[in-house]
């Protein structure tokens, strides 16, 4: 005797309740073991996924790495008119377009502003220390006259 599609299907949304965790873990199982006997599908799948999904991937590492959201990215880019905070250049390079890169306090994840990569790499390899900077500033003052 065949039983009613309703029926069945709430037998198995019960059982699937009683059974959530048992039934994650053996997914999460199978994952792994999966990816690991498939390393090459499983980049691929990635590498597709990510060309596909550009925008949507680089918004989710921005905001992982920098605390950014998709709106503060986009309202900077209005706000700062499409200029890199410290040079005050376009963010665009002979090909058309550069990708600005979002600046933010490694302490506090705090969200500051757009960058060309450049200076963001400047600011980093400074350790965002103001006594440094200002340091390489008068530094570059001295010898400014030296080398002409």
């Amino acid at each position: 005797m065949a039983r009613n599609p309703e029926v069945k299907k709430a037998c198995n949304v019960r059982w699937y309740e009683r059974n959530r965790e048992k039934v994650r873990l053996r997914q999460r199982e199978y994952q792994r073991t999966y990816r690991a006997l498939h390393p090459e599908r499983v980049r691929a799948y990635v590498n597709k996924y990510h060309e596909a999904n550009r925008d949507k991937t680089n918004a989710a590492q921005r905001l992982k790495r920098t605390g950014c959201t998709p709106e503060q990215y986009a309202q900077a880019l209005i706000d700062q008119n499409n200029l890199c905070l410290i040079c005050k250049q376009p963010f665009v390079d002979n090909k058309g377009l550069l990708m600005p890169c979002a600046d933010h306090d490694h302490a506090t994840m705090t969200f500051r502003g757009l960058l060309h990569q450049k200076c963001n790499r400047g600011l980093g390899h400074f350790n965002d220390d103001v006594t440094l900077l200002q340091a390489a500033i008068d530094y570059l003052n001295r010898t400014k006259g030296e080398n002409e």
